[in-house]
């Protein structure tokens, strides 16, 4: 889960998903009322994913939760 009003710190973090190279697919499956939900095809574990994605974007995220398979975070540009 994605949480922000800002639907294009949605694309950009669709965007900058796509750029890590363990990602096969990122699908946006809902978005509205301040939160997305992504669906991320990946190899890596969810904690690996935002390692990553933390040091390649320019978008201000924080990790509200994760667990084996999801992670919720809020995203500000």
């Amino acid at each position: 889960d994605v949480f922000t009003s800002d639907a294009a710190a949605v694309q950009q973090l669709v965007t900058d998903l796509r750029g890590i190279s363990s990602v096969r697919n990122v699908y946006l499956r809902e978005q509205g009322s301040g939160k997305a939900v992504l669906s991320v095809e990946t190899s890596e574990s969810p904690s690996g994913l935002i390692a990553r994605l933390q040091n390649q974007t320019k978008l201000g995220l924080f990790v509200a939760g994760m667990t084996g398979t999801t992670a919720k975070i809020s995203v500000s540009r």
